[in-house]
């Protein structure tokens, strides 16, 4: 198998320079040619004929240059005769058939240089700049240009060409090539044929470029991810520079000028050296355990190259840095040689690239013919499958590592699992004797620390019972409190009847005290006077009625003063709220007099079991911190709603609000923001307390100048 490797490392060296050659653009001449087409209706007198120099005449038709010498062809080794002189003007006489004439024509220019086309005296095409001299000249390059459509309206025509080119030994060393190319043909088929071949180009360069530009960011994504795999790193940067040798010839179809096309050539260059040094740095990384001695001459090898590129020739430059290609192969076939596991997969790669380049080189030869369309360039698929195995590669490497990983994670675990059992149960042992030590020390401390809490207990029944007696106290004193303050609203409240009771009275003791003694005279004067004494008896009718009127509503406040009193009544009833808030609203009418509007918004609600004079207690208590609260004129909104299985009730007034670090304290037992002397501070912990009883919720809303709104919330089916 060694001795295959020198024969086989000769056929990628032919095979890759041959297709390496092939990306240079085609020569150019002097010589016109023309499509079968139009050979039999065009005929061209004669050779171009040359003279050295520059005259703006020489353009006419009618200008004698029978003098001038003919002219061989300027682009390999032939030179007109004395030399080129960097400038100087070429003269072709063409007939053209009458049949031909007025129609139109597509002539196409290939050409390296600055030139102007006449035809018969009037300037046709230019390209690039003409110059007298190196500085003053600007190079075009045509390979596949748009052709110039232009018509012959004689039969006898003189086609003169002005071109200059003073680097043409430059171009030479550098293996570029000079001079231009007529092609003379019909325009149609010429533009098919052009749009077709560019068409062509631009599928195969674009479409092997893309896929090696993918193949090449994945692994570099992959290398991104976990940098301790450089092969992934290496792969890319061969990938991506193939990417680069395979596109850059592709541009070489749209550059117009040569500085351009210089530079596209440079970088072309340069992608194939980083080829030759990547590719092998990749083959290291896979097949050696470190880099050998021979990558650093390879490397040194492509810096010199990378420097000297500019001023070497295409088909030097291929010649040379071919070597470092056939190390790839000679790394390959020693991998498989050596039985290194997956080295068979790349080695597909590179038969299957070197196949395709050999069958190319047959198509070049014209040995055979390509039997499809899409394999014209069939070492573009060679390179193709060749990264592709390197990448099936990789990822073959990728699933083996992590299934060992696995395996050996698998094992690790096991083994963990075993000392971990060993470990626990040398624990236990050691825990369970441990315990029994701390259970005896524990069982005497706890002997000791029992005797301190049946202390401790009977000390706390002891406080607990004091407690509850302050808290009852404190409760009764606040009960007190609050019918104090009632017995002061009935007090107001009576008075005003009472008032209108007297003043009526009196009113209708003088009217009754003059009906007598108009009775008494025993007749009446005249109508007049009768209708005196009606009058009278009109007024003690409607004192009547002020008086039955001021006694029901005494009644009426009585009845509710005895209804809301009962305070300690214990029964549990089914109640409607609305009732209670409206026995409790009359009993604090005195509280708002004139000052606070009470707006009440009640809404569809159910009966509920409760205590009904203790939520009533809940609800003085808090219209009347409402009404303390509001200074000046206000009001205070009472909202009742059903949400879900509650019913909620609001009282919401327009007071001077709350402060935010006194809000979380109003319910605690004493807290009170109203002086010392003014409340007890027990009203809204008795409320809170009513409302736990009643298996509620209680709670606070306020805003410094807007306001304060007080939420119960009580269920439609409690049980307190």
């Amino acid at each position: 198998m060694k001795k295959l490797i020198p024969l086989i490392s000769l056929i990628l060296f032919v095979s890759l320079l041959t297709l390496l050659n092939a990306q240079e653009n085609g020569a150019i001449n002097l010589t016109p040619e023309l499509f079968d087409n139009l050979r039999d209706s065009v005929a061209f007198n004669g050779t171009w004929k040359y003279h050295a120099g520059d005259d703006p005449a020489w353009a006419d038709s009618g200008f004698d240059d029978s003098d001038w010498t003919n002219s061989g062809t300027l682009i390999r080794d032939d030179s007109p005769p004395g030399g080129w002189q960097g400038i100087g003007w070429f003269r072709l006489y063409v007939e053209v058939d009458s049949t031909l004439l007025n129609k139109p024509l597509a002539l196409c220019l290939k050409i390296i240089g600055g030139c102007e086309i006449y035809l018969n005296g009037e300037m046709i095409m230019s390209k690039g700049k003409v110059g007298l001299r190196e500085s003053t000249e600007k190079l075009a390059v045509s390979e596949h240009g748009i052709p110039l459509i232009l018509t012959f309206n004689q039969t006898d025509n003189v086609i003169a060409v002005r071109y200059s080119n003073f680097i043409v030994e430059k171009l030479s060393r550098m293996g570029f090539e000079r001079g231009f190319l007529f092609t003379l043909t019909e325009p149609h088929g010429y533009l098919t044929w052009l749009v077709e071949i560019i068409k062509t180009i631009k599928n195969y360069q674009i479409f092997f470029t893309a896929v090696t530009l993918i193949l090449g960011l994945i692994h570099l994504l992959m290398y991104i991810f976990y940098p301790a795999a450089k092969e992934n790193l290496y792969f890319a940067l061969f990938a991506l520079c193939i990417s680069g040798m395979i596109y850059l010839p592709y541009m070489f179809n749209f550059s117009r000028y040569f500085d351009n096309h210089l530079t596209i050539v440079w970088l072309f260059k340069i992608s194939i050296t980083l080829t030759a040094m990547t590719g092998p740095l990749f083959l290291y990384s896979l097949f050696y355990p470190r880099l050998p001695k021979m990558f650093w001459v390879i490397l040194i090898f492509c810096i010199g190259m990378f420097i000297v590129s500019p001023f070497i020739s295409l088909v030097s430059f291929y010649t040379v840095v071919i070597l470092p290609y056939i190390e790839n192969l000679r790394i390959v076939i020693l991998a498989v040689i050596r039985k290194i596991t997956g080295a068979r997969i790349i080695a597909l790669g590179f038969a299957a690239f070197v196949f395709m380049c050999i069958f190319q080189i047959m198509m070049e030869m014209e040995i055979i013919t390509p039997p499809a369309e899409f394999m014209r360039y069939s070492y573009l698929y060679g390179i193709l499958l060749m990264l592709i195995s390197m990448s099936i590669y990789l990822a073959r490497n990728f699933a083996r590592t992590n299934k060992n990983l696995e395996l050996q994670l698998e094992h690790v675990t096991e083994l963990s699992q075993k000392a971990l059992e060993h470990e626990r149960l040398a624990k236990e042992q050691e825990m369970k004797q441990k315990l029994l030590e701390k259970d005896i020390a524990h069982q005497a401390e706890k002997l000791g620390e029992a005797r301190k809490l049946e202390e401790a207990h009977k000390k706390l029944e002891k406080t607990f019972g004091e407690l509850r007696d302050t808290q009852s106290q404190l409760v009764q004193s606040e009960k007190m409190a609050s019918l104090g303050m009632l017995v002061a609203g009935v007090a107001h409240e009576i008075n005003n009847p009472i008032g209108a009771v007297n003043s009526m009275h009196n009113t209708m003791v003088k009217a009754v005290e003059k009906l007598r003694s108009r009775l008494k005279s025993g007749s009446f004067k005249d109508a007049e006077e009768e209708a005196e004494i009606q009058k009278l008896l009109g007024v003690f009718d409607n004192a009547n009625k002020v008086i039955g009127s001021g006694t029901n509503r005494v009644t009426e406040i009585v009845k509710q003063l005895k209804s809301f009193a009962k305070l300690d009544e214990a029964e549990l009833q089914s109640v409607d709220l609305h009732v209670g808030l409206d026995d409790t609203l009359a009993m604090a009418q005195h509280q708002f007099k004139d000052r606070v509007k009470v707006i009440k918004n009640y809404g569809d609600i159910p009966k509920i079991p409760c205590f009904p004079k203790k939520l009533n207690q809940v609800f003085l208590n808090l219209l009347i911190n409402s009404c303390q609260a509001i200074t000046g004129q206000g009001d205070i909104t009472i909202s009742t709603s059903r949400v879900d299985d509650k019913v909620v009730i609001e009282f919401k007034d327009s007071g001077c609000g709350i402060k935010p670090e006194n809000l979380e304290h109003i319910f605690d037992p004493g807290f009170t923001t109203k002086g010392s002397g003014v409340g007890t501070g027990l009203g809204l912990s008795i409320c809170y307390q009513i409302i736990q009883d009643h298996k509620g919720e209680i709670a606070a809303e306020s805003e410094i100048g807007v306001g304060t709104t007080f939420r119960i919330a009580l269920p439609v089916g409690s049980k307190a």
